[in-house]
């Protein structure tokens, strides 16, 4: 994949509810542009706390998409 598509914001998909990937949760600069406070993974593997000593939260859900 291209660093274009890395550099793109998180898409809003609910009025403060942003949906991204693990470069955006790992940019400071972004979380802060969009008042993001908290991080939420649902894919493996856990998400590192980048930024928790910066008043971020997060939260690591391990979610499965399964065929079948």
């Amino acid at each position: 994949m291209s660093a274009e598509l890395f550099s793109r914001l998180p898409c809003e998909v609910l009025p403060g509810v942003f949906l991204g990937n693990e470069f955006h949760a790992a940019s400071l600069e972004t979380l802060r542009v969009l008042d993001i406070v908290a991080v939420l993974n649902v894919g493996l593997p856990q998400c590192q706390d980048h930024f928790r000593d910066r008043g971020i939260r997060y939260l690591s859900c391990e979610l499965f998409d399964n065929a079948e």
